[in-house]
């Protein structure tokens, strides 16, 4: 799946930025809507993921609303988490900063964006430049593989992710792997073709 960071954070597209956020970190769509700016340190390039937002289904027969959206903290203690920003994300983020209000990085009314607003505003924005629909967590996922496709070292991916472990890394997303074990194994063909 390719994307171009122009077109997504174009500043007439609502929340292009968000969709950057989550390719470059692999942030949880609940995660980045619960995302305040006091979370953010442009100073050091860091962001602290403490909290998501969920949509919960209400059992109660005298509830008002059959589904409310909560804010909590995040899911478990690993997914607690301080993440070091690219320096492309940093820039972007000043950049979304000159236009925010409020305290949430990504808001309407000065309220938390739901999960489920950014979800339709994502798919639009997919349908915009002609790609095929995808749910949001596909960014998460994107983000994983081509971190491993990069060789990155499956704790540091972990911890970034949020996992409780290396092993949940890449039982998730070593799956995916396979072509890039497969390019890797083609350089014993080169090393063992050498003349003695």
């Amino acid at each position: 799946m390719l994307f171009s960071a122009k077109y997504f954070h174009h500043s007439e597209l609502k929340n292009g930025f968000a969709v950057l956020l989550a390719m470059y970190t692999g942030l949880r769509i609940g995660e980045l809507c619960a995302f305040k700016w006091n979370d953010v340190d442009l100073k050091n390039g860091t962001i602290r993921i403490s909290e998501t937002i969920q949509r919960i289904r209400v059992f109660s027969p005298d509830a008002d609303r059959k589904i409310k959206v909560s804010t909590g903290s995040a899911k478990s203690q690993h997914s607690s988490r301080l993440i070091p920003l690219p320096d492309c994300i940093l820039r972007m983020f000043k950049e979304h900063q000159k236009t925010s209000d409020g305290s949430y990085v990504f808001s309407y009314k000065n309220h938390p964006l739901e999960p489920r607003i950014l979800q339709y505003r994502f798919k639009v924005l997919l349908k915009n430049a002609g790609l095929r629909d995808l749910n949001f967590h596909a960014l998460r996922h994107t983000f994983a593989t081509r971190c491993l496709e990069m060789c990155f070292d499956v704790k540091t991916l972990s911890e970034i992710l949020g996992h409780a472990s290396a092993k949940m890394t890449l039982d998730k997303y070593g799956h995916s792997q396979m072509e890039h074990k497969r390019t890797a194994m083609k350089h014993l063909d080169r090393l063992f073709a050498r003349p003695a």
